[in-house]
């Protein structure tokens, strides 16, 4: 009897043992899972707002392609005209001073502190595969293209100014003496600049050795080189772009998903 009763307490105390074991598991999972997923929410949030601000750069850049599109269109447009006889130096290079800065290779620069964060510390593993995906494309194999694509619109830009269209930098650097940041002078239309200035860029289309510049069957050539350049890039961003809506649908309702 008294076997019987020991066995029947050493059982009951197993059995709380296990219980309180069990529980304790139970609860340290919750609490781990409960965490897991509260950093996931906020991972989601992060990598939401990153994409947010790659938005309003991207925006920014193609701001400048747009104009830089239609300047360059109306530079050579006003070239041919020069070149065909059609006008003379003097309206050519009134009509460039018009023109004003060329295009303001401004390049694109991808937020991704989140995304290396996640890989570093292995919590991309929280992710759906669809969406680990979607952005392993993105953050790694469109970075690449990009930084390829603006260090190509960069050097084909800074050559086309000191070689063959030097007026824009020229313009940009009398505008900032006036006291305008770089960005604004570049921006600045020739409409909103003094009597005096303009008299600056008209001396400036006098000398012989830029004559001979805005002369050349080589500025024609090189002009339309920059065009085709910043079509390819303008093209490349309108990709970037729709790649990184459909990353920041598939955050959206990830989000949303975790609320329920």
């Amino acid at each position: 009897m008294r076997l019987k009763k020991q066995i029947i307490r050493y059982s009951f105390e197993f059995l709380v043992i296990v219980l309180g074991i069990s529980v304790s598991f139970w609860i340290n999972e919750w609490d781990k899972s409960r965490s897991n997923n509260a950093q996931y929410v906020k991972d989601l949030k992060s990598i939401q707002n990153d994409l947010k601000n790659d938005s309003i750069m991207f925006a920014k850049v193609k701001y400048q392609l747009d104009r830089g599109k239609l300047k360059i269109n109306t530079l050579i447009n006003e070239i041919e005209l020069y070149q065909n006889k059609q006008i003379d130096y003097n309206e050519f290079s009134s009509r460039m001073i018009k023109i004003g800065f060329l295009y303001d290779n401004q390049t694109f620069f991808m937020t991704d502190a989140t995304f290396k964060s996640l890989i570093s510390s292995n919590r991309i593993d929280l992710f759906s595969d669809n969406l680990h995906s979607l952005m392993n494309d993105y953050y790694e194999s469109i970075r690449k293209r990009i930084t390829d694509n603006n260090q190509m619109v960069d050097n084909t830009s800074i050559k086309y100014y000191q070689e063959y269209h030097p007026f824009s930098l020229y313009y940009a650097n009398a505008i900032i003496d006036e006291g305008y940041s770089e960005f604004k002078a570049r921006i600045t239309e020739v409409d909103s600049l003094d009597e005096t200035l303009i008299n600056r860029f008209k001396k400036y289309f006098k000398k012989s050795e830029i004559i001979k510049i805005y002369s050349t069957e080589k500025f024609l050539n090189h002009t339309s080189s920059l065009k085709n350049r910043i079509y390819k890039y303008d093209n490349q961003i309108k990709i970037f772009a729709d790649k990184r809506k459909v990353i920041a649908i598939k955050i959206n309702e990830s989000i949303k998903a975790s609320k329920k």
